[in-house]
C-alpha cells in the first residue's frame, strides 16, 4: 500500500508471490516524498476472517492504513495488528 504524505492510499500493482518464494518478478519504481510510507503486506492481512467468516478486505486495510498516517510507524503497525486481532 502506498501512502502518500497528502493523499489517499493505495495499492500498487502487482502480483505473484511473497519474496522469497518465487522468481520472475515484475519490477516497479516508487519515488517516496518525505512523509510517504509504502506498507508491505501479505495475503494473510485482507484474508484474515471474521468468526463470521468474513474477510477483513482490502477496504478495512486501505482504512487502517489511512487512520494511521499521522502516528508514529510503530504505532500505526500495532494499531493495524491490533484491528485485524480484533476482527
Amino acid at each position: 500500500v502506498y501512502l502518500p504524505a497528502a493523499g489517499p492510499p493505495g495499492v500498487l500493482p502487482g502480483t505473484g508471490l511473497p519474496v522469497g518464494l518465487g522468481a520472475g518478478y515484475e519490477e516497479y519504481a516508487l519515488d517516496l516524498a518525505p512523509g510517504d510510507r509504502l506498507v508491505l503486506y501479505s495475503d494473510g492481512v485482507p484474508e484474515a476472517r471474521s468468526p463470521g467468516g468474513e474477510q477483513f478486505g482490502r477496504g478495512r486495510l486501505l482504512a487502517a492504513v489511512e487512520a494511521g498516517r499521522g502516528r508514529p510507524l510503530a504505532d500505526a503497525v500495532a494499531d493495524l495488528e491490533r484491528e485485524l486481532l480484533a476482527w
